[in-house]
């Protein structure tokens, strides 16, 4: 399964993963697949869910992001995020036909971000961090045989922590003016409503995946690490 996943946002240290609506129905099933981001979200997602009964199923998911920037033939930015999920949830049918489904699914992540520029003129400045993420979604879906629709709203808590970052108002590679972060920890929350559409044959689907990242708590400190000059 491979899908464009669109949000909209800038990230320097953190970017969520694309949000998980498995569809589950009965015991026995299992889905497995891929999401690659657009922008918001990273931009390698892997994701898995398994029901072990008929309302019960774990899941495990992954993500990758890398990104190069280039702004002139010296020097180079390269941003890496890695991380891992792993959750269970509650499933059930709302109708004897089986077609409308009922979820909610939990569990934590944990991942490491580093974002540094390299260059000839000035030393290499670096910024980088773990963290660790909570998150519940609630959601209610229509399955049928070649298409699936899901809506999700996921609640995601994130700590981050070991933020060693240098932050400018206005950076440039010339800029002096800065605070420097040592060993920092920082949280907020966001609230990621998500549209999942699955279309293809009983085996395999195409996924189109389309959602919000809206800051809720802390936002100041989310934007800090996904739209600030931070480096």
């Amino acid at each position: 399964i491979l899908s464009l996943f669109l949000f909209s946002s800038c990230s320097t240290l953190y970017k969520p993963n694309a949000v998980f609506s498995p569809l589950l129905k009965e015991k026995g099933e299992g889905i497995a697949g891929g999401v690659v981001g657009a922008s918001g979200s990273g931009t390698y997602n892997f994701q898995s869910a398994y029901a072990v009964t008929n309302h019960l199923a774990f899941t495990a998911e992954g993500m990758i992001h890398s990104r190069n920037y280039s702004v002139n033939t010296i020097d180079v930015e390269k941003l890496r995020i890695y991380s891992g999920h792993l959750g269970a949830g509650y499933f059930t049918t709302m109708n004897e036909m089986k077609s409308a489904v009922f979820q909610v699914y939990g569990g934590l992540g944990s991942g490491y971000a580093r974002d540094r520029i390299y260059s000839n003129s000035y030393s290499d400045p670096i910024a980088y961090s773990h963290y660790l993420n909570y998150f519940i979604t609630p959601g209610v879906g229509y399955v049928h045989e070649k298409f699936e629709l899901g809506f999700d709203v996921r609640l995601n808590y994130v700590h981050m922590y070991g933020l060693n970052a240098t932050l400018a108002d206005q950076f440039d590679w010339w800029n002096t003016e800065f605070n420097y972060y040592n060993n920092r920890s920082i949280d907020f929350m966001l609230v990621e409503p998500d549209l999942t559409i699955k279309f293809g044959g009983r085996r395999v689907k195409g996924l189109l995946d389309m959602g919000l990242i809206i800051p809720a708590v802390n936002s100041h400190e989310y934007l800090m690490v996904n739209g600030s000059p931070l480096l």
